[in-house]
């Protein structure tokens, strides 16, 4: 998958921009910090289903001076070419997939792959279970896009449960069906990650990572939910199920919540490198990705070795760095000068 053209208005610190783009390659936007460089990547990264890398609410990325903004893509992928528009504003994103308005988050999985990283993820196997499940699902959508579906079926059953408990005396035949409808989506979310794991291992150089067992029988985790009904009602929250499903990982032989930030960086890229091989061999095409300041930090070494990898995808890549330097050894990348609210060549 890969951008053709992209219109960005109104949306963060970006007023208006307009990029043709030529193809797959390397695309670096160079500037100070705070011209809006990650910006652009946020809006590239809301054509997947979710919040977004910044995890931002609709009015969170407009202009404030501005009722709305929005951007429009043109996106070309092995099997035709289509167009993804979005408007953010008054407390609503809309979506529109070929002129047509999408119903719900999960048809922008179809739209095609679209992985990245951030400053933020150096920590991500040192923080909380929560971001790393978001990250392991935003790869399966690109592996399985019908994941995003059964996920977002999983939360609104999950949801319903947690509001039906909360009743003093729910219905036991509601409550039963919602759990029904619960365990087999979780069941589907649980195969279909674990599946994306297997598939992925190969694709992977020195960086392993599991998943937690979880049942993948929707018998089995329906039974489950039933046998905790009381405990989840008394503390409010639901003890088991696929989003309690814990992602670990090691690097070499070092456990990545003991690793350094560097190696923690090391790792994230590796995933999402094989992550991309993985796609590229399956589905035969490599996703876009987004690469906030993957470069810094790094020795020239380092990102020599970075770049080669990258380049070797033959994917669509934008990049972010507050200096061009930074990517003189990046062959045959194109740099944006991003300043003053818009994007130029050079």
């Amino acid at each position: 998958m890969w951008v053709k053209r992209l219109k960005v208005q109104n949306f963060r610190n970006l007023r208006s921009a307009t990029l043709e783009v030529g193809g797959p390659g390397a695309y670096v936007l160079h500037g100070r910090n705070g011209a809006g460089k990650t910006s652009l990547l946020e809006a590239l990264s809301f054509l997947v289903p979710g919040r977004g890398l910044h995890r931002a609410g609709p009015d969170d990325v407009r202009t404030h001076a501005t009722p709305d903004g929005g951007f429009f893509a043109d996106i070309v992928r092995p099997h035709g070419a289509l167009t993804v528009g979005m408007r953010f504003g008054q407390g609503q994103r809309q979506v529109n997939v070929n002129g047509q308005r999408a119903q719900n988050q999960a048809e922008l999985a179809a739209v095609g792959p679209v992985a990245w990283f951030t400053p933020e993820m150096d920590r991500l196997f040192a923080d909380a279970p929560t971001p790393r499940r978001r990250f392991l699902d935003r790869l399966v959508y690109g592996r399985f896009p019908e994941h995003a579906a059964d996920l977002g079926r999983y939360t609104h059953h999950l949801q319903n449960r947690a509001k039906l408990l909360k009743t003093p005396t729910p219905d036991a035949d509601w409550l039963a069906q919602e759990e029904r409808q619960l365990a087999v989506r979780g069941a589907l979310v649980t195969q279909r990650r674990a599946a994306y794991l297997a598939e992925l291992a190969p694709y992977l150089s020195d960086v392993r990572v599991a998943l937690s067992a979880q049942p993948d029988d929707p018998g089995a985790l329906a039974d489950l939910f039933a046998k905790n009904r009381a405990r989840d009602a008394k503390f409010g929250v639901t003890h088991a199920g696929p989003h309690r499903a814990e992602l670990t990982g090691t690097l070499g032989d070092v456990p990545l919540d003991e690793a350094s930030m560097g190696q923690h960086k090391r790792a994230v890229l590796g995933l999402l490198i094989g992550h991309a091989r993985l796609l590229k061999a399956t589905l035969g095409e490599a996703p876009c990705l987004l690469l906030d300041e993957a470069a810094a930090h790094l020795d020239a070494a380092a990102r020599h070795a970075l770049y080669a990898e990258l380049l070797a995808l033959g994917a669509q890549l934008w990049m972010t760095g507050t200096e061009p330097a930074l990517f003189a050894d990046l062959p045959g990348a194109t740099f944006l000068h991003v300043a003053d609210g818009a994007v130029h060549a050079g």
